[in-house]
């Protein structure tokens, strides 16, 4: 009697076989990998120092200078995009989570989440001018370099609202809400639109809401939901130049990255991603990156066609850097040098993509 998969011939106990099959799929995932250099660029460094573990990123594509938020050293650290260096460092409050620069007026925001307060930074001159008191804890943060004002989303309470600071006159003029979540907030100035995320929305609500605010009225004028009920919706970014806005989402089967219309507000695509969290746009090359915590990959994926270019896979720690060294959290795109910074928040660093063509 023959028992499947004992036999002698069988491809369990077959060497040759499995050597075959074990080539193909590496070769397949290869493939991949290589589409995606191929396609946006290599990784062209691994910024590291003492101290330095970079968690929320932003980038002043007017002076090429990177700003992360470093929650575990309590500080604001500096990177200049043209050397790969870091250049300084600047403290903030407890536990920086946020980070959002103005490249108009060079005024760099962090929000100090458990201290309830917002550190406003002189980027040339790399001083500390102010720290303003939330009426609420404060979690994301984007500028509108237009109209110079600050959208925080936080949590008032026990609800969700966004802190609307006046940067052309240093006061907080406004709280929009209350509605379930407030986690992530993205600004397109070409429409003057804010987008929030709600996740963490403690039940009040599905947790994947999009909330869509108007600067002028500073009102709610729409929601959409990103994807089945069931996921949480964590980092948004918008593409001005498409009005295209990006979602990621995690938490179930359909989680990854969905794509709205942003004059219509409703959802136009969706590219499957293993628990996608930070987001970069480039509008110049309308390239999106996309970090994923679970497996420490990157995913890119071309904005014309809302379709995958490839996968960046991930790899031990050190050189040659041809794959992601560390998991990642967020990330920020220059599209002036079509460079994308990936924070690691670990001792790893900070991951530098070469995204030209």
């Amino acid at each position: 009697m023959r028992v499947l998969g004992k036999t002698q011939g069988s491809s369990a106990n077959n060497p040759w076989l499995i050597l075959v099959f074990g080539l193909i799929l590496f070769s397949s995932f290869s493939t991949i990998a290589q589409n995606a250099f191929a396609q946006t660029g290599t990784i062209a460094a691994v910024i590291t120092g003492s101290d330095f573990f970079p968690l929320a990123v932003t980038v002043n594509p007017n002076n090429n200078m990177i700003y992360a938020a470093d929650g575990a050293a309590n500080q604001l650290d500096i990177v200049n995009g043209t050397t790969n260096t870091i250049v300084g460092t600047l403290p903030t409050g407890n536990q920086p989570f946020g980070v959002a620069v103005n490249p108009n007026t060079d005024r760099i925001f962090v929000t100090n989440r458990p201290d309830g307060t917002m550190t406003v930074i002189d980027g040339q001159e790399k001083t500390v001018m102010k720290t303003i008191t939330l009426p609420g804890y404060p979690q994301g943060i984007a500028v509108d370099p237009n109209s110079n004002k600050v959208y925080v989303a936080g949590v008032k309470g026990s609800t969700g609202s966004v802190f609307v600071y006046n940067a052309n006159n240093g006061k907080l003029t406004t709280v929009i809400g209350s509605y379930c979540g407030a986690w992530a907030v993205a600004v397109n100035p070409v429409t003057s639109k804010v987008y929030v995320t709600s996740a963490f929305s403690n039940g009040c609500a599905p947790n994947n809401m999009v909330y869509v605010i108007d600067e002028n009225s500073n009102t709610i004028v729409s929601s959409f939901q990103a994807g089945p009920a069931g996921l949480y919706a964590y980092d948004v970014q918008v593409n001005p130049a498409t009005n295209r806005i990006y979602v990621s989402t995690f938490g179930g089967s359909s989680e990854g990255v969905y794509v709205a219309d942003g004059s219509t507000n409703s959802i136009i695509a969706y590219v499957q991603a293993t628990e996608p969290r930070g987001i970069a746009v480039n509008p110049t090359t309308d390239k999106v990156y996309v970090t994923n915590l679970n497996d420490g990959t990157l995913s890119i994926i071309d904005g014309q066609t809302n379709t995958l270019l490839g996968v960046i896979p991930p790899c031990q720690p050190g050189p040659p850097f041809t794959c992601m060294p560390d998991l990642s959290q967020y990330a920020v795109a220059n599209p002036k040098t079509n460079m994308i910074y990936v924070d690691t928040g670990s001792t790893t660093g900070m991951i530098v993509i070469n995204g030209n063509p």
